[in-house]
């Protein structure tokens, strides 16, 4: 009896090991949602990015303000970056963390996007490289 116990819990967790194996990969516009924050370290200035699954994000860089929607593609480039496509629905203007202090209002800006496997980190990039990016930027626990 204690053999075919063991038996039955051995293949129960066998089969959820292998389920939780099978399970799909979250998709990068998953990992995205959520409270992204980083501080320019020579200001102490900082960017907090909301990115919401509704495509709607929020972002908060200084004194400026800024209300947006936002389309990550969902395959990765051959670098590993997802080309992230936002429009500025509305920018309150004051100066961001990169000592802008203009109205972008209608602009739209493309950035590529790098997740850290374990979702904790973001890295923000100019280009499909990581020559030029912003980061990392940390995921707001709460």
């Amino acid at each position: 009896m204690k053999r075919s116990a063991l038996a039955a819990a051995l293949v129960l967790a066998c089969l959820s090991a292998q389920a939780a194996a099978d399970a799909p990969a979250q998709s990068a516009s998953a990992r995205i949602v959520g409270k992204w924050t980083w501080t320019r370290p020579d200001i102490k200035c900082v960017e907090t990015q909301e990115y919401r699954a509704d495509g709607t994000l929020s972002v908060v860089s200084g004194a400026e303000r800024s209300s947006n929607t936002y389309v990550l593609a969902s395959e990765a480039t051959a670098n590993g970056f997802h080309k992230l496509t936002v429009k500025i629905v509305k920018d309150s203007g004051g100066k961001d963390c990169f000592d802008i202090d203009q109205d972008h209002t209608g602009a739209t800006v493309t950035h590529y996007v790098m997740i850290h496997p374990n979702g904790d980190k973001l890295m923000l990039c100019h280009e499909d490289s990581k020559d030029r990016c912003i980061g990392p930027y940390q995921r707001d626990k709460q």
